[in-house]
């Protein structure tokens, strides 16, 4: 198993709890109660489900949130706006490498 998908808690650099059970990864934004997509989550997601993806013992990945009023209220616009323009691109190629992942 890598590392990268060992269970551990959230930090403001790490702000998905990873917990693993089996063959099942949970994954869970801990930023209640809005839940935030932030640069860093969408940055240690990506990592996860990579290495989640060589890893042949996890064949389940879930993706939650914590609290009990929504899923996420989306992207951190307050971050969102502190990225350069020529960064943007790369931010928005990210979250489709995201969505296309599937094993």
């Amino acid at each position: 198993m890598s590392a990268v998908v060992e269970a551990h808690e959230t930090s403001k650099e790490q702000p998905i709890r990873v917990e693993r059970d089996g063959g099942i990864l949970t994954l869970t934004n801990a930023d209640a109660p809005i839940n935030r997509m932030t640069l860093a989550f969408m940055n240690q997601l990506e990592e996860l489900i990579e290495a989640a993806a060589e890893d042949p013992s996890i064949r389940v990945i879930v993706i939650t949130a914590e609290g009990d009023t929504n899923f996420s209220v989306g992207m951190d616009l307050k971050q969102l706006g502190s990225v350069k323009p020529e960064d943007q691109d790369a931010l928005f190629d990210q979250r489709l490498r995201v969505e296309a992942m599937r094993r």
